[in-house]
């Protein structure tokens, strides 16, 4: 039996549409990370769902989002003509939020 985070990456590795409600379902039953955890270069990936941001994604092409520290990241990175990973200025920078409960 798989866990929600290993059902979660199943999905992003799907080809063609995928019901927004099994993403749903799957996404709420994972847990929180800390701040800390999200620094460093991460690739970027979505899932089909139908939505218009699926096609952004791809015409912007987009690598993924960047944080030096929980401070200071960027939000949009996108490959450039020579496929390097570049910041998006136009999307600005960006800070982990942290939710208090």
């Amino acid at each position: 039996m798989f866990n929600a985070a290993e059902e979660f990456i199943a999905l992003t590795k799907r080809s063609g549409h995928v019901d927004e409600r099994e993403v749903e379902v799957i996404y709420n039953q994972l847990g929180p990370v800390s701040p800390s955890f999200v620094i460093g270069e991460w690739d970027g990936g979505d899932i089909d769902t139908g939505h218009v941001g699926h096609t952004r994604l791809a015409e912007m092409r987009w690598a993924g989002k960047a944080f030096r520290s929980v401070d200071d990241g960027d939000p949009i990175v996108v490959y450039d003509h020579d496929g390097n990973r570049v910041w998006d200025k136009n999307w600005g920078h960006s800070s982990v939020g942290v939710l208090l409960l």
